[in-house]
């Protein structure tokens, strides 16, 4: 989880915290250490994070975000069904930070999610991406895309963290 910084919330001079870092408090050098171990950094897609992917943040929703429609593109290549994706009127859960620290989102077509469903993960600054497509009268049913590619996986679409 990221820190968060408020400002204006205490004195307005400052003062030596020495001994006063509690159990919330994060110090500058966790902040480094958690960077060096490789910590997802914070990107433009964090936002979304608790978020439908319809949910407007600063006016504009995640489905329709530069970054999530090209990481669609470089993820699912030419023949990925983009625009089926993300206009889609079928049901979603909301934005989630997968395992390996990317976000994920998931959506499916409306009154058949179980046959028809999807799944894009891509890290918070649009990089990294994976589509994982199901359509169960597809051969394979599930295929997972990467650079436009099929990739050999035997699990299913994820729709949860």
């Amino acid at each position: 989880m990221g820190a968060m910084v408020l400002a204006g919330c205490g004195p307005s001079t400052p003062q030596d915290n020495a001994g006063t870092i509690g159990n919330d408090a994060v110090a500058p050098d966790d902040l480094m250490d958690n960077a060096a171990a490789g910590a997802p950094a914070p990107g433009p897609l964090a936002a979304y994070v608790g978020q439908y992917p319809f949910d407007p943040i600063d006016g504009v929703a995640f489905r329709d975000h530069p970054l999530v429609r090209a990481a669609l593109t470089q993820a699912g290549g030419a023949d990925a069904p983009v625009e089926q994706i993300l206009s889609g009127s079928g049901p979603s859960t909301p934005i989630e930070t997968a395992a390996d620290g990317r976000i994920l989102s998931w959506g499916c077509e409306q009154h058949n999610c179980g046959p028809h469903n999807w799944t894009l993960l891509v890290a918070a600054d649009g990089s990294n991406p994976e589509l994982c497509y199901h359509d169960e009268d597809a051969t394979p049913a599930t295929v997972w895309l990467v650079d436009g590619r099929p990739t050999e996986r035997s699990e299913n679409c994820p729709s949860e963290g």
